[in-house]
């Protein structure tokens, strides 16, 4: 991870845990039931932990974080694992095996889902999240674009992998085991305390942001400001206390065996 386990909770936990429920909500209902378990890939520090809970479900998380697989197994079962290599005792073994932007990052993220459904039962469901296109997650490009502005070079991506969208995620899901299909788009909102706040939620949050911003001299990182908070204005949403808001389109691409 490219941020510490505080930073992690404060600025990206907020907005990834609300597509949790998504995730559940779509799962046919007979995989919710007292008896079933769920497999979170990529579970971080444990934030769908209560909402899988409170569906009655068994909850085991998997990292390869182990700060972050400390802190969730403070809460429940948690592992440390490399998701592309998940042991066998937990072949047909999950009801649900879900991931809430967490296999997106894998470095074969294909083989990662080829885990996720080997774990599954026969009848068994897999769950994956996804950000939708730019347009759909516009405050997620606020800075990519000011850099560009500013400088005349955008940042190259660093291990968010730009191919991992929807239609790859279908592919990878879609023929052997699973039998059906489906997306479903979603939205929630970024919500930011002021634009000061949201400046420190990207340049604190990405180590490869940060030292790019950090890198600029005074008068360049004043106009990449400038362009940010400009946008700010034009893409969010005042609510409440003076305080932001930005929609984020998410497809969640979930797959049945049976």
């Amino acid at each position: 991870m490219s941020f510490n386990n505080l930073v992690y909770d404060k600025y990206i936990t907020p907005l990834t845990s609300k597509y949790t429920k998504h995730i559940l909500s779509i799962l046919p209902p007979s995989t919710l039931n007292e008896s079933a378990s769920a497999l979170d890939i990529g579970c971080g520090t444990g934030c769908a932990i209560s909402s899988v809970k409170s569906k009655g479900l068994k909850y085991v998380g998997v990292d390869n974080n182990e700060g972050m697989v400390r802190i969730a197994s403070e809460k429940s079962e948690a592992h440390f694992h490399d998701c592309k290599d998940l042991p066998d005792r937990w072949e047909n073994c999950f009801e649900i095996a879900f991931s809430n932007f967490g296999v997106i990052f894998s470095e074969d993220f294909k083989t990662s889902i080829e885990e996720m459904v080997r774990c599954t039962t026969p009848t068994g469901c897999v769950a994956i999240s996804c950000w939708a296109e730019p347009e759909k997650t516009r405050v997620f490009h606020l800075f990519g674009d000011a850099l560009e502005k500013v400088t005349g070079n955008r940042p190259v991506k660093g291990r968010v992998k730009v191919d991992v969208v929807q239609e790859t995620l279908v592919e990878a899901l879609g023929g052997g085991e699973i039998a059906i299909v489906e997306v479903t788009e979603v939205v929630e909102y970024l919500e930011a305390e002021s634009k000061d706040w949201l400046w420190k939620r990207f340049t604190e949050s990405s180590r490869r942001l940060g030292e790019l911003v950090a890198g600029l001299d005074e008068e360049q990182r004043e106009r990449v400001r400038e362009h940010v908070y400009k946008e700010i204005d034009e893409i969010g949403e005042v609510v409440a206390g003076g305080q932001y808001r930005f929609p984020v389109t998410a497809y969640i691409v979930h797959g049945r065996k049976k």
